[in-house]
């Protein structure tokens, strides 16, 4: 039963990124904190955005157009100080613009559909 548990352990931890503590883990890879660019176009993105996307204060280009991304736009964007492109076209998201978008104000280029 030990061995058939840490098997399972053992393939579990291929499914998930093992990050340092400088970076965050988003959709099994690993990003530094200091990102200014995630451009993940046609990727293969599945699943909601996740609110960890927030914590890339120096992020400026958020890219993530022709994947089927789905639930809503996290409000944890609107903590993107920095950020100046967003794309998000081509995906299966719902539900309305969060306020906290608005709230930034270097956004240049928002590409939603």
């Amino acid at each position: 039963m030990a061995i058939y548990i840490l098997a399972i352990i053992y393939i579990f931890s291929f499914l998930k990124a093992d990050c340092d503590s400088d970076e965050i883990e988003l959709w099994g890879h690993c990003y530094p904190l200091t990102s200014t660019n995630i451009s993940l176009y046609n990727s293969g993105l599945t699943g909601p955005i996740p609110p960890e996307i927030g914590l890339f204060e120096n992020l400026i280009n958020l890219k993530l157009s022709f994947n089927n991304l789905s639930g809503s736009i996290p409000p944890e964007i609107g903590n993107l100080d920095n950020l100046e492109t967003l794309e998000l076209l081509y995906n299966n998201l719902s539900g309305s613009i969060p306020d906290e978008l608005w709230g930034l104000t270097k956004l240049r280029q928002l590409r939603l559909q």
